[in-house]
């Protein structure tokens, strides 16, 4: 996969189907939709590190809400709902 000369390197389709990558392949990441544009305003803010921290971790949270380990891909590559992976 990797390849100094730039002719020589594989596609990014071809990466995604490549064994050591497709362990961690899931059509739904692949084609979900981009993500809106990084608000910089939040960077001019003068915070304290405790408020920082309020702030990162509402934004851990926030992310950790939409995800689940139930959707995770078993080794064959297949998503198994129930997470009975192997039974």
């Amino acid at each position: 996969m990797l390849a100094f000369d730039p002719m020589e390197r594989i596609s990014v389709d071809e990466a995604l189907f490549h064994p050591y990558i497709h362990l961690w392949y899931s059509e739904k990441d692949v084609n979900r939709p981009a993500p809106a544009p990084y608000d910089h305003s939040i960077d001019a803010q003068n915070l304290t590190v405790q408020q920082w921290k309020a702030l990162l971790y509402e934004e851990i949270r926030d992310i950790q809400q939409t995800m689940t380990l139930d959707e995770a891909p078993s080794p064959s590559g297949a998503v198994d709902p129930a997470g009975e992976e192997g039974r």
